[in-house]
């Protein structure tokens, strides 16, 4: 019983307002990473292939203005540890 509204870089805070007033127990979840970091690991492959004009890169991005929850990604926690820590946050959040 959970849906997932997943917006990438550019999203817009139009659409993102829209939610939050249509969607029942919407939580808006904001991952923030170091560009720099994700772009020296490649755990994007994009910046290798196209390198420039790329949202969040080179284009500037409408980034969350009141997230819920903020996420920072460092890439130094596994995936598992993130997610059981986002999954706390979420439920002191939504209604049940």
């Amino acid at each position: 019983k959970i849906n997932v509204i997943l917006g990438a870089v550019g999203l817009f805070d139009k659409l993102r307002q829209q939610n939050r007033t249509n969607i029942e127990n919407y939580v808006e979840i904001y991952i923030k990473s170091d560009l720099s970091k994700i772009i020296k690991i490649g755990k994007k492959n994009i910046y290798k292939k196209y390198g420039e004009n790329i949202v969040g890169k080179d284009i500037l991005a409408e980034m969350p203005k009141s997230p819920d929850i903020i996420l920072n990604n460092k890439f130094d926690e596994s995936i598992n540890i993130l997610s059981i820590r986002l999954l706390k946050k979420i439920k002191k959040i939504v209604k049940n």
